[in-house]
């Protein structure tokens, strides 16, 4: 459904794994912008994330640009396993898996696009299953829905439209009683001792 904010979700899940050094790399689709369209630029970006955050796959990445120069134009399959796969594969673990974010998957318009990067995002549940978590949200439409059927037992799924009234209402209050705080201890902390703001703000 439109408008539950899944990326505004997606958006703070991507900041808050950053802040705890876990986040790998993260996209976000859009639909009509050439780049953030389809899988042509996926894979590249998600590289160039992963060269930043996770610093032991930049030697792999580069190893397999210097290999094929053409790379960067080849199917999405070769991209994963050059970009991807093999460079989670061979570097350092660190502290936990890496998490990736994928945002509005949906608005891929490409429909075998959406295809092949589910059956992509298996592989690496399978092949690299203490390595790498994968974070995604789209509208529930064919084809994310059978393919997410068929890994049910290993997925865990959140459909926002379905959250009960009171569990929503609760979400929001904390969200505010915590933002509110935040910005309270802020002011106050640049604030002279006679303009402070009382705790029950």
């Amino acid at each position: 459904m439109a408008g539950t904010g899944k990326s505004t979700i997606s958006r703070t899940v991507a900041k808050s794994f950053a802040d705890q050094g876990q986040l790998g790399a993260s996209f976000f689709f859009k639909k009509g912008e050439t780049d953030r369209g389809s899988l042509s630029k996926f894979f590249m970006t998600i590289a160039a994330d992963l060269v930043v955050s996770k610093p032991s796959t930049a030697p792999h990445i580069e190893a397999a640009l210097n290999a094929d120069r053409s790379i960067t134009s080849k199917n999405a399959t070769e991209q994963f396993q050059k970009f991807l796969l093999e460079p989670l594969s061979k570097c350092d673990m660190g502290e936990g898996p890496d998490v990736i974010v994928v945002d509005a998957l949906d608005e891929c318009e490409q429909e075998d696009d959406i295809k092949r990067l589910l059956y992509l995002v298996s592989r690496l549940e399978t092949e690299l299953p203490d390595r790498v978590r994968i974070f995604l949200t789209s509208r529930p439409e064919e084809p994310f829905r059978s393919q997410f059927e068929k890994k049910k037992k290993t997925n865990s799924r959140v459909i926002l439209h379905e959250i009960s009234q009171p569990v929503v209402e609760h979400d929001i209050d904390v969200f505010l009683r915590y933002e509110l705080s935040r910005i309270r201890t802020e002011f106050n902390d640049r604030i002279g001792q006679a303009n402070l703001v009382s705790t029950d703000f």
